[in-house]
């Protein structure tokens, strides 16, 4: 997912800008969270301190036992 401007940064809008860009990024993490924890498979969260990625144990489709941990990790890529 990708947050792009509308419109070109000038030195009057910069901080409205940053403003949008970093409720979209709290956004954009808060939906990753939800939709993991929502996920038919998902047992649990694996505590692991970093700012923009998450670590979850979710069980295998038929074998609840099978366990895979998924990672997301999120960056911001400047255009």
């Amino acid at each position: 997912m990708s947050v792009k401007s509308e419109y070109k940064t000038t030195p009057n809008n910069q901080k409205a800008y940053e403003l949008k860009l970093a409720l979209s990024w709290l956004a954009l993490l808060s939906g990753i969270d939800s939709v993991a924890k929502a996920h038919t498979n998902f047992k649990r969260v694996i505590d692991w301190s970093h700012e923009s990625g998450f670590r979850y144990v979710l069980h295998s489709n038929g074998d609840k036992n099978r366990e895979l941990i998924l990672t997301v990790l999120v960056f911001h890529v400047p255009e």
